[in-house]
């Protein structure tokens, strides 16, 4: 997920493709993509047209940094192939409905793996979150020791993993991104009305990235990935990774 998030912002093919100025201004006075099939001239849709994998019907992988400050990754999150849609099984930090929040616990997670950590130095709500951490599992206790169940990267160590391995992988893999970026287009030629032709780069856009997340589906499928058969076997310390600010 965070290679498909890469591939999103750093492709110059995607990065055309998702240009929102192809937009014409709607009877409303708002400018959007249409997204929906409309049926009213009797089109056949195939109701099993769409590919989900037995074991993926709650799959909820994200990969943001919504939460982004000053610029920097220092609170982007990836959820990937052991997250589900149900809210349980949500880590608490993902709820963008509550940005202080959000910056209290990535604050706290990252502070423990600081080398002379003391929960002296938290606030009572920030040690009260960290309570919760090792209640749910997220962070383990050990000796009065704090380890988070989860990778922790600094912003050096993103930016190798995307100049390192992610640059390389888009490049080696940007002429089938092209071909099957023609595929779709083809396919909307011939499937869209004229006056809606304006639609098909966005909407090529969207199915690439779709097909960045069916390829982790595969991957799972072919046993490239360990993939829980339920909610309940996916356990907390393979769901999260932050961005430390330093």
């Amino acid at each position: 997920m965070m290679f498909t998030s890469y591939v999103s912002r750093n492709s110059e093919l995607l990065l055309e493709l998702k240009k929102r100025d192809k937009r014409e201004i709607r009877p409303d006075g708002r400018r959007y993509y249409i997204m929906a099939v409309d049926c009213s001239d009797n089109q056949d849709i195939d109701k099993n047209g769409f590919f989900k994998p037995k074991g993926w019907n709650d799959f909820y992988g994200i990969c943001s940094d919504s939460c982004a400050t000053n610029g920097l990754y220092d609170r982007y999150y990836w959820l990937g192939v052991y997250t589900y849609s149900k809210k349980e099984y949500h880590p608490e930090i993902i709820n963008i409905n509550n940005k202080s929040n959000q910056a209290l616990l990535h604050k706290m997670y990252c502070s423990v793996i600081e080398p002379n950590f003391n929960i002296v130095s938290l606030t009572n709500d920030e040690k009260e979150k960290l309570a919760e951490a090792v209640r749910d599992g997220l962070i383990t206790k050990t000796d009065g020791n704090y380890k988070p169940n989860f990778v922790i990267m600094t912003i050096d160590q993103l930016l190798k993993l995307q100049n390192d391995i992610f640059a390389p992988l888009l490049l080696s893999i940007t002429p089938k991104i092209k071909e099957l970026a023609e595929v779709f287009k083809e396919m909307y030629r011939s499937e869209f009305p004229k006056t809606s032709h304006d639609y098909i780069d966005y909407h090529t856009y969207m199915d690439l990235w779709d097909f960045g997340i069916f390829t982790l589906m595969f991957a799972a499928e072919d046993g490239k990935l360990y993939l829980p058969e339920t909610p309940d076997f996916a356990i907390y310390p393979a769901i999260l990774t932050l961005i430390h600010p330093r």
